[in-house]
């Protein structure tokens, strides 16, 4: 698996962290890590309470969202495309799963995340309130199948990554898939994958010719591979804020 030189834009994004300053002391970085404990609460947007990491997730505990004007591009989408399946490739604890299930009971959500303390974290939000049309895939997206290495968040569970290798970090093997294996009929997807864009896009040929889904993507590559992949391919790229974007067909 190849890396990518980590680009400015997510150097920013990291800095938006309420804790990114103190991750970067040694003594605080171990008793942020050791506070860093599962625990239920009340998010911006949910109606239900959803298990998070207090250290992990701080910025939805401290600000509601970290990504407003994301979440303001999710409902104006899933009430304007009437979304009835989703994908949340990079799902971490979940959020915009829970925020389509709220806008849009009836949805069905597909999670992918390869992150073992997210999983149990998605899988104890499904369990406590019930959810149905949740599908959870224990996987991370790319081009092919098979295995690879994944560099964990040395500071939590919110930026792990196929592609970005720093010293310190911890690895283990996931399981991968390509979006084409999905059997749904997608109307809209999330992709948040730390720098492995062009990789889940590859895999998803298929169903971007023939879904013609509504795209939030991560975009983290200066030269924005994967945004102009898909203005290749009939679609229309809108920025949303530093390093966001929705992508929709012309048609």
């Amino acid at each position: 698996m190849r890396s990518v030189v980590v680009a400015p834009l997510r150097h920013l994004r990291g800095c938006a962290h309420p804790l990114y300053l103190l991750r970067r002391l040694g003594p605080t970085r171990a008793l942020l890590r050791s506070l860093d404990r599962p625990m239920w609460a009340q998010i911006k947007c949910l109606p239900w309470p959803v298990r998070v990491r207090l250290v992990s997730h701080m910025s939805f505990l401290v600000l509601g969202t970290p990504e407003p004007q994301v979440v303001e591009t999710f409902q104006r989408i899933v009430r304007e495309r009437n979304v009835r399946i989703f994908c949340d490739v990079g799902a971490n604890f979940g959020y915009y799963s829970w925020l389509v299930k709220a806008l849009q009971p009836a949805a069905r959500v597909i999670l992918l995340e390869p992150e073992p303390l997210n999983l149990e974290l998605i899988a104890a939000t499904v369990e406590r309130n019930q959810l149905q049309g949740v599908r959870v895939v224990a996987a991370a997206a790319s081009a092919a199948g098979g295995t690879a290495v994944f560099h964990r968040d040395p500071d939590g569970a919110f930026q792990g990554s196929l592609e970005f290798v720093a010293t310190g970090r911890a690895t283990i093997d996931v399981q991968l898939m390509m979006l084409d294996d999905l059997e749904e009929r997608v109307d809209l997807i999330k992709i948040d994958v730390e720098g492995h864009e062009p990789q889940v896009l590859a895999g998803a040929e298929r169903i971007v010719a023939e879904h013609r889904p509504a795209i939030v993507l991560e975009c983290l590559a200066e030269d924005m591979t994967a945004v102009r992949w898909l203005e290749d391919r009939g679609y229309e790229s809108t920025r949303i804020d530093v390093d966001n974007y929705l992508l929709t067909p012309r048609e």
